[in-house]
């Protein structure tokens, strides 16, 4: 025990005086679960550093070195980013970086941004001018007309003559292309709760049976199943496909049918009234 402690000792005591990069190690000592070492810096501020870290080579100053290498940066002044221009250094520091004064070539309002923001696009003007990259374009029957700050959405005019507000996200997203009259002109309605395209829909690439809502199982019988308003109902197991098919057309006769006529008629009204106008 005693010569385990002798070496520990003797560790710790060749690790005084040495240097790491701009550090002189003072003293060596235990805090909680980790190794610490108190060392003073060239420029004479005395800072507390992990042992892995001054070993490793991670920290080799007091953090004096993050300025010289900030005051050897690149002078960007006059250079055009987008559409700002910088005017000029300032002392203040984001991150270890300098903040620089730009001036944007929109409107002449100043803003500070890092040079990385500038490298990769993240700041390309004061901000001000964010949504005007959308005012004229068309999108859908929609044209974009101005932006209201107050609501936070684009007034648009519908081909119409009808004017709505509409947001952002829903214009890129072409989620929503007219003020609302292409819902009622559109291709399928909605009867009963149900789209009655979908059952009268072609049989799936899938289906082994050769009708629809019928299928085999595993252990070699017949399952019969019917889907209405995007739920889905079992008929039952049968031991024949014959009797699996039969279950399935009873369901669409009782289920389907009264959904279809109902879509023939409607169709039937709508023709009658263009017809008439």
């Amino acid at each position: 025990m005693t010569s385990n402690k002798k070496e520990k000792i003797n560790k710790k005591e060749k690790l005084v005086g040495k240097r790491f990069g701009k550090l002189k190690v003072l003293s060596v000592y235990k805090k909680g679960k980790y190794k610490k070492c108190k060392c003073i810096c060239d420029c004479g501020n005395t800072t507390d550093v992990y042992y892995s870290n001054l070993v490793s080579g991670r920290t080799i100053s007091c953090g004096c070195r993050g300025g010289e290498i900030a005051n050897r940066y690149k002078n960007i002044v006059g250079e055009i980013y987008h559409d700002l221009i910088v005017e000029e250094k300032t002392e203040k520091r984001e991150d270890g970086l300098i903040v620089w004064k730009c001036r944007c070539l929109k409107c002449g309002k100043y803003i500070e941004v890092t040079k990385k923001q500038l490298d990769r696009g993240y700041v390309k003007d004061c901000g001000n001018h964010k949504y005007e990259d959308l005012l004229g374009q068309k999108i859908g029957e929609l044209t974009i007309i101005s932006f209201d700050k107050n609501r936070e959405k684009y007034l648009c005019q519908c081909s119409c003559g009808k004017s709505t507000y509409v947001s952002r996200s829903n214009l890129i997203s072409s989620h929503t292309l007219s003020c609302g009259h292409l819902k009622d002109n559109r291709k399928y309605k909605y009867v009963d709760g149900a789209l009655p395209y979908l059952l009268t829909g072609k049989i799936p690439s899938n289906n082994t049976s050769g009708v629809k809502g019928v299928s085999q199982t595993k252990s070699g019988k017949w399952v019969s199943y019917i889907t209405l308003r995007k739920k889905r109902y079992t008929l039952g197991t049968f031991k024949k496909k014959e009797d699996a098919i039969r279950a399935r057309k009873k369901a669409e006769i009782d289920f389907f049918l009264p959904i279809i006529e109902k879509d023939q008629m409607r169709k039937q009204k709508t023709k009658h009234r263009k017809e008439r106008v």
